[in-house]
C-alpha cells in the first residue's frame, strides 16, 4: 500500500475532521435552542445531503441554498422546507414552481417590486410562490428602501402590501 500525503491529494479535495464538525454542529443546535430560535442552516458550503441532516438533526429540517441546483439536490435529499436565500428574477420561476409543484416548500427572496409583479403572474392556474420581501434595515445595502427611522412611507407600505397580496 502507497502512502499518502495531503500534498498528494488531487484537487480539490474535501479534508473533514467529523469530531470538529460534529461538535460546531452541537455548538450551533444548543446556542439557538437556548435563545429560543429556529435553525435553519445555509449549506452553500457543505453541499452534502449527509452534513445537511446531521446540521438539521433535533430540528425541523428547513434550511437555506444559494443556487436552484443546490435546492433540487437537496430536495431530491428528501429536504421539504428550503429557502432559496438568493433574489430570486423571472427567468428562475418556472424552476421554482417544478421544484413546489413535487411537494418542496421553496421559499424565495426579493427586494424589487417588478420581481413581486412577474410573481404574480407566474401564479397561475392554482400555483403560488412563499415569498420574503426584504426590507433595507438602513445600511442602503439591499432591500426595499425605509423612510426616516426604520419605518416606511405610507406608498411604501401600499406597494409592499400590494406586493405581498399579490403573490400570496
Amino acid at each position: 500500500m502507497v502512502s499518502q500525503t495531503i500534498d498528494d491529494l488531487p484537487t480539490p479535495a474535501l479534508i473533514l475532521d467529523r469530531a470538529i464538525l460534529d461538535r460546531n454542529l452541537k455548538r450551533m443546535s444548543e446556542r439557538l435552542r437556548a435563545a429560543g430560535v429556529l435553525l435553519r442552516p445555509h449549506l452553500k458550503t457543505a453541499k452534502s445531503v449527509q452534513i445537511g441532516r446531521k446540521a438539521v438533526a433535533g430540528h425541523d429540517g428547513r434550511i437555506t441554498v444559494s443556487t436552484l441546483a443546490e435546492a433540487r439536490y437537496f430536495a431530491e435529499g428528501g429536504f421539504t422546507d428550503i429557502l432559496y436565500g438568493v433574489g430570486i428574477v423571472p427567468s428562475k420561476l418556472a424552476a421554482v414552481s417544478a421544484l413546489r409543484r413535487q411537494g418542496v416548500n421553496l421559499r424565495v427572496v426579493t427586494d424589487n417590486l417588478a420581481v413581486a409583479k412577474a410573481l404574480r403572474a407566474a401564479a397561475t392556474n392554482g400555483e403560488s410562490f412563499s415569498v420574503l420581501i426584504e426590507i433595507d434595515s438602513g445600511a442602503g445595502r439591499a432591500g426595499l428602501p425605509r423612510a426616516g427611522r426604520g419605518r416606511l412611507t405610507c406608498r411604501e407600505r401600499t406597494r409592499l402590501t400590494a406586493a405581498q397580496t399579490a403573490v400570496g
